[in-house]
């Protein structure tokens, strides 16, 4: 009975561990040079909020690229996106990675709704 009663818990416990390893959350990395170039993609939000900014159709708004340089202040991350009136630059809130740093994705939106975008 012992042997059956083990074999249950190290099943729990292995499938606790495997849901946390394949639902494992982003990790925010610092806003550098480095982790900029390893964005390639941005927030599920993002294109919604570009759109509402800029009084486009969501579909027209479509990812370039991320680049480290002078953004709207500063030295930073500056993330385009290509709209039918032609590129916008925005500013991320967040660098996050799912892969523990590996690649990267630019997030936008800020939690209180909005981005800090402008004409490229």
């Amino acid at each position: 009975m012992s042997g059956a009663l083990s074999m249950k818990y190290f099943l729990i416990i292995l499938s606790i561990a495997l849901s946390n390893f394949v639902y494992s959350k982003n990790i925010e990395l610092d806003k550098t040079a480095e982790s900029c170039k390893k964005v390639t993609g941005y927030g599920s939000k993002d294109k919604i909020e570009i759109a509402k900014k800029f009084k486009v159709p969501v579909s027209s708004v479509r990812y370039l690229n991320a680049e480290w340089k002078y953004g709207y202040y500063t030295q930073e991350c500056v993330v385009t996106f290509d709209t039918q009136y032609g590129p916008k630059e925005c500013s991320p809130y967040w660098l996050l990675s799912s892969d523990n740093g590996k690649t990267a994705f630019a997030v936008v939106r800020n939690p209180f709704g909005g981005v800090t975008c402008w004409e490229d």
